[in-house]
C-alpha cells in the first residue's frame, strides 16, 4: 500500500510539472497570430500593475489593506495626472515612487518648461523601465489649452460625470438562501439571510480638472436587504464633494473621506505601504487627504476637513461623526464589527449602534530639507466601550474618549534622510516609529527602521507598518537593502525582528518572531520580465491545550512570475509554493500553477483569461493569486485543497461615452464535496459566478 501510494504522488507530481512548463513555454513562445503584433509602444496593463502592487504586501493582512489602496489608485488610473500640471503631493499618492524619483521628474519639467510626450521619461536617469511603465497608467500628457475663466458655478456642471453599475450574480445557492421550515426559523432567527443573493453597486463620479470633484456611491451586498431595515434603499450610501483652489493653496472635503498625516501612527487610513516599499521607494511624509470612493463601510471619516498652505507652513483641520457597528452587551460596547456585513437579523441589530465623534488637527511646516507637524485627534464614542476579558485584550482600549499627540518629522541630507513620528495618548503612554535611508549611490539603498508601541498605547484611527492590526504591545527593528543593477535589475532583501512584550491572541505570555523577503526583477527587454520572490515568516505561538509551551510556526512562500506583452497582447505565468512547518503538529505544503492573458483585439473589444491547478493540503498552505477584473473591482483569490480556478472577462466600449464589461468565474475543488461552511455553505464542489458591468462618461 505505501509502495503505490508514493506511485501515485510521483505520478501526479510529473504531470503537474509538465502542465506547469506547457504553460510556460505558451506564455513564452506565442503563437504566430499574436507575434504579428510588434509596434514598438507601452504594452503595460492595469492588471499587471495590480499583480506586481498587490506581491508587494507581506501578510493576508497588508493584502487586505493592500486591495483598498489598490482601489485609489484605480481611481487615478482612470483620470490621470496631467504630467504638466501634476504637483508633488499628487505624484506622493503614487507608493511606488521614491522622493528622489519625484524630485527627478519636478526638477525636469522645471528646466525644459514642459513634457511634449510621455516618451521624456527616458531621459531621466533615475526612473528605470519599470518606473515608466507604471507611471504610464498614472500620466498622460495634454496640449497645453487657454486658460479660460470660469464660475464656480461652471465648475460645478461643466466637467466630466461618469455613472457606473455593477451586478454580481451567483449561479449556486448557499445555505442562507434555502426555504427553512417555520420550527427551523423559530429556533433559529439568524439562520437565514433576509435580502436575496445579488450584490449591486452603484457609482457616479464628477470631476472639473482639479478644481471640483464630488461623488455617489451605493452598496447592496449579497444577503443585504433592499429598502428595508432602514436601507435607503441600499445598505451602504457614501458620498463626498471636494473643492480645491489652487491660487489660494485650499483644500476642502466635505462627506466620506481619508487622512493621513506624519507617518499613520495617529491618523493612517489613506495610502498605507508595507515596509516593502520603505526599502525600495522612500517618500517624504506628507498629508494626505481624500475622499472615500470605494465600497469599503470602514477606515473612512464623515464630516467635513480643510487644508491650507501659506508658503511653508500647513495648517490642517477636521471633523467627523459616523455610526459604527458594535456588539453590545446591555449599554456597553464589547466590539466593533468592520466587516459591513448586514445579512441576518442579529447582524442588523449591530447596525449602527454606537455614534463616534472625531476631532483634530494639523500644524505643519516644510522646506526642501526639513519638515515637522504637530497632530491632535481626539475621539468621543456615545456608548462606553469595554471588550469582554480575555488574557490578550487586558489593555485594549476602553471608556468613552480617546486622545493623540503625535509629532512627525523629516530630514533630507545628500545620501541620507531619516524621517519618524512620536506619538503620546491622552494618558501620556508612549509610541515611536523611525525610519533611517542611507543612498552611497544611484544604485544602493540601505534602510533602517525601528518602532516602539507601548503596551497601554491607545490609537484608534492609526495605520502604520506593524505586524498587529493594533498599534500597541509590539516592539521591532527592520533592515532592508535595495539594489538596482542599470536599468534591468531590481534586487531588494527585507529583513525584520518583531517582539510582542504581553500576551496577544494565541500567544498566554510574551512572544517573539522574525520575518524575510526576497524580490528580484528582471526586465530581459520590453516585452519580457521575469519576477522572484520568497517570504518567511516564524512566529511563536502556544500549543493547543498548553499555553505554557510555545512552538515556532514557520511559513514559507515563493512565486516565480514570467510577464510577456506585446501590443494587444500581455501573459503572465505563474508558479507558487507554500510550505506551512509548525513544531507540534504536521506540515503542510502546497503549491499552484497559473496562467492570465489580456488581449486587445481592436479599440472597442478586449478580453482576458485566467486559469490556474492549486494542489495545497489545507488553508494553513493557500497561496493567493490576483485575477482579472472589471473595473473598480479588486480582489485576491485565495487557493486552498486541490482544484482549479478559471476567470474569463470581456470589455466592449461602445465610442466614447459606453463601456460595458461580463466576468465569468469558476472554481471546483477535487476532494470537497462542500465549500466554505455554515450560512456561506455551498453544497457542491463547483462555484460559477457571473458579473456584469455597465459605465457612461457624459
Amino acid at each position: 500500500m505505501t509502495m503505490r501510494r508514493k506511485t501515485g504522488n510521483t505520478s501526479k507530481v510529473i504531470t503537474f510539472f509538465r502542465a506547469t512548463m506547457f504553460i510556460i513555454l505558451v506564455t513564452l513562445f506565442p503563437r504566430p497570430c499574436l507575434l504579428a503584433q510588434t509596434t514598438e509602444t507601452n504594452d503595460y496593463t492595469w492588471d499587471l500593475f495590480a499583480e506586481d502592487f498587490l506581491n508587494t504586501y507581506e501578510s493576508s493582512d497588508e493584502e487586505e489593506i493592500g486591495t483598498e489602496v489598490l482601489e485609489r489608485l484605480e481611481e487615478i488610473h482612470l483620470h490621470p495626472f496631467d504630467i504638466n500640471t501634476v504637483s508633488r503631493e499628487d505624484l506622493s499618492q503614487l507608493s511606488f515612487l521614491s522622493e528622489e524619483k519625484i524630485d527627478s521628474l519636478l526638477s525636469y519639467r522645471q528646466r525644459k518648461g514642459r513634457f511634449y510626450d510621455l516618451g521624456e521619461l527616458m531621459f531621466l536617469p533615475r526612473l528605470t523601465m519599470a518606473d515608466r511603465q507604471q507611471l504610464s497608467l498614472f500620466l498622460t500628457c495634454r496640449m497645453p489649452e487657454k486658460k479660460q475663466k470660469t464660475t464656480f458655478a461652471e465648475q460645478l456642471f461643466r466637467g466630466q460625470h461618469e455613472a457606473e453599475t455593477r451586478l454580481d450574480i451567483p449561479l449556486y445557492r448557499r445555505d442562507g438562501y434555502r426555504e427553512h421550515t417555520v420550527a427551523e426559523l423559530q429556533s433559529n432567527p439568524n439562520a437565514i439571510y433576509q435580502g436575496n443573493a445579488l450584490h449591486h453597486t452603484l457609482r457616479y463620479r464628477y470631476h472639473y480638472a482639479k478644481s471640483v470633484r464630488y461623488g455617489l456611491t451605493l452598496d447592496k451586498g449579497a444577503g443585504e436587504p433592499f429598502a428595508l431595515f432602514d436601507n435607503y434603499p441600499y445598505d451602504f450610501v457614501s458620498a463626498y464633494f471636494q473643492v480645491r483652489l489652487e491660487k489660494r493653496n485650499l483644500l476642502l472635503i466635505a462627506g466620506d473621506y481619508r487622512l493621513q498625516t506624519g507617518q499613520g501612527l495617529l491618523v493612517g487610513n489613506a495610502y498605507f505601504t508595507s515596509g516593502y516599499y520603505e526599502v525600495t521607494s522612500p517618500q517624504e511624509p506628507r498629508t494626505k487627504l481624500l475622499p472615500h470612493t470605494s465600497t469599503s463601510s470602514s477606515g473612512f471619516f464623515r464630516g467635513a476637513a480643510v487644508q491650507k498652505m501659506w508658503k511653508n507652513l500647513e495648517i490642517m483641520g477636521f471633523l467627523s461623526y459616523r455610526r459604527l457597528d458594535a456588539r453590545l452587551q446591555n449599554d456597553t460596547v464589547r466590539s466593533f464589527i468592520t466587516n459591513g456585513y448586514h445579512r441576518t437579523l442579529s447582524e442588523i441589530e449591530q447596525k449602527n449602534n454606537v455614534g463616534a465623534f472625531t476631532a483634530g488637527g494639523r500644524l505643519g511646516y516644510r522646506n526642501e530639507q526639513v519638515s515637522m507637524g504637530f497632530n491632535l485627534i481626539g475621539t468621543h464614542y456615545d456608548r462606553p466601550v469595554q471588550p469582554s476579558p480575555s488574557f490578550y485584550n487586558q489593555y485594549y482600549f476602553s471608556g468613552k474618549d480617546c486622545l493623540g499627540f503625535s509629532v512627525d518629522y523629516y530630514w533630507n541630507a545628500a545620501k541620507f534622510s531619516v524621517k519618524g513620528e512620536m506619538a503620546l495618548d491622552g494618558n501620556f503612554h508612549f509610541a515611536w516609529t523611525n525610519w533611517l535611508h542611507y543612498r552611497p549611490n544611484e544604485a544602493w539603498l540601505l534602510t533602517l527602521g525601528t518602532r516602539y508601541f507601548g503596551k497601554q498605547f491607545h490609537s484608534l484611527h492609526g495605520k502604520t507598518t506593524a505586524k498587529s492590526n493594533r498599534l500597541q504591545n509590539e516592539q521591532a527593528v527592520a533592515l532592508g537593502l535595495s539594489y538596482k543593477g542599470g536599468r534591468r535589475w531590481n534586487v531588494s532583501g527585507y529583513a525584520e525582528a518583531f517582539r510582542f512584550p504581553s500576551p496577544v491572541y494565541r500567544n498566554h505570555q510574551s512572544t517573539m518572531g522574525f520575518e524575510v523577503r526576497l524580490n528580484g526583477v528582471y526586465t530581459l527587454n520590453k516585452r519580457l520580465k521575469a519576477n522572484v520572490s520568497y517570504r518567511m515568516r516564524a512566529q511563536e505561538y502556544d500549543i493547543t491545550d498548553f499555553p505554557d509551551i510555545k512552538e515556532y510556526i514557520t511559513t514559507h512562500r515563493f512565486a516565480l512570475n514570467l510577464t510577456h506583452s506585446a501590443k494587444r497582447w500581455n501573459s503572465t505565468a505563474t508558479i507558487g509554493a507554500t510550505y506551512y512547518r509548525p513544531q507540534a503538529t504536521d506540515e503542510s505544503f502546497g503549491w499552484l500553477a497559473a496562467l492570465r492573458s489580456a488581449c486587445t483585439l481592436s479599440q472597442h473589444f478586449s478580453f482576458a483569461l485566467f486559469g490556474s491547478v492549486f494542489l495545497t493540503k489545507d488553508n494553513n498552505s493557500a497561496i493567493s493569486i490576483y485575477t482579472p477584473q472589471l473595473r473598480n473591482m479588486t480582489s485576491l483569490m485565495q487557493c486552498s485543497y486541490k482544484g482549479f480556478a478559471t476567470v474569463v472577462t470581456a470589455n466592449y466600449q461602445a465610442g466614447r461615452h459606453l463601456q460595458a464589461g461580463v466576468r465569468l468565474g469558476t472554481v471546483h475543488y477535487f476532494n470537497k464535496n462542500s465549500i466554505s461552511s455554515g450560512l456561506q455553505e455551498i453544497p457542491s464542489s463547483w462555484q460559477n459566478d457571473l458579473s456584469l458591468q455597465l459605465s457612461w462618461r457624459f
